[in-house]
């Protein structure tokens, strides 16, 4: 694997997975390949009927996956590893091909997800309460993120990222005297992150952040992937009018010296 240094070389990568209309778990966005180049953490592997490429992260590397020939065996990683395979149910074979191609590489599945959407704008309105976080909070902001999610499966931003994101407006939420009561991050009208501390959860404040966000959207619809498995935050989501639109999506984990690991997180939202 090396480092890619030219977008050029990405974008004709991605351009010809288009022309040859490669199994692929994502394409990522142009911007967002740009980016990574620039920040010198974009890497890209090559072999006969396939590629990948890798966004580095501290300890593990991102992956988006390009299938050419379906017999294919995707080579072992050097580094830990996550691929993220989305679908709707008519790309379920697609998924399978893939995940059985990762599953014989080493991957091993760690979380599936179900894509819920919103075209209602809330119903109530929002406490006074809550706040717009702002460049000030970036070390509160870091360190509720980190608190609350995996670094591998929670989509935590970079501090550069989230700097960004701070001064952008994209983080809201509700704070006490103990610090950050409750945080929910939208980008755009998706929601990434959404977290209510132990002690502050029971309270309302994860469904008065999802109404706020949803009031305030610049698109349409609001979308936010949620676990399969996490009741709680289903539960939250529907009764603010959010439904299954069909997408699913399946996270599978590539570990170079796997280790024991028992911390348990939730990987999308606490309440």
């Amino acid at each position: 694997m090396r480092r890619v240094t030219d977008y050029a070389e990405v974008k004709a990568l991605t351009s010809m997975a288009l022309r040859r209309r490669a199994v692929t778990n994502c394409i990522p966005l142009g911007d967002e390949l740009a980016r990574e180049v620039s920040l010198g953490s974009l890497y890209l592997d090559e072999w006969e009927g396939g590629a990948l490429l890798a966004k580095r992260r501290g300890g593990f590397d991102v992956i988006s996956l390009f299938v050419f020939d379906p017999t294919t065996q995707i080579p072992r990683l050097g580094s830990d590893g996550v691929c993220e395979i989305v679908f709707d149910p008519k790309g379920k074979s697609r998924a399978d091909l893939l995940e059985g191609l990762l599953l014989a590489c080493g991957f091993e599945p760690s979380l599936r997800r179900m894509r819920l959407t919103s075209e209602r704008a809330a119903d109530s309105e929002a406490p006074e309460h809550i706040l717009t976080f702002d460049s000030a909070h970036l070390t509160a902001v870091s360190a509720f993120l980190e608190e609350n999610f995996d670094p591998r499966l929670g989509c935590i931003p970079s501090l550069r990222v989230l700097s960004e994101e701070l001064a952008a407006g994209c983080f809201h939420g509700i704070s006490d005297g103990a610090g950050i009561a409750s945080l929910i991050h939208v980008r755009g009208s998706e929601i990434n992150h959404l977290a209510t501390r132990r002690d502050c959860r029971g309270k309302g404040y994860a469904k008065a952040l999802v109404q706020f966000a949803s009031r305030n959207r610049t698109g349409k619809k609001m979308q936010v992937w949620c676990a399969e498995d996490n009741a709680a935050a289903k539960n939250t989501y529907l009764s603010c009018g959010f439904i299954s639109d069909g997408y699913s999506s399946l996270v599978l984990q590539y570990r170079v010296g796997v280790t024991d690991e028992t911390e348990e997180k939730s990987t999308l939202i606490h309440i």
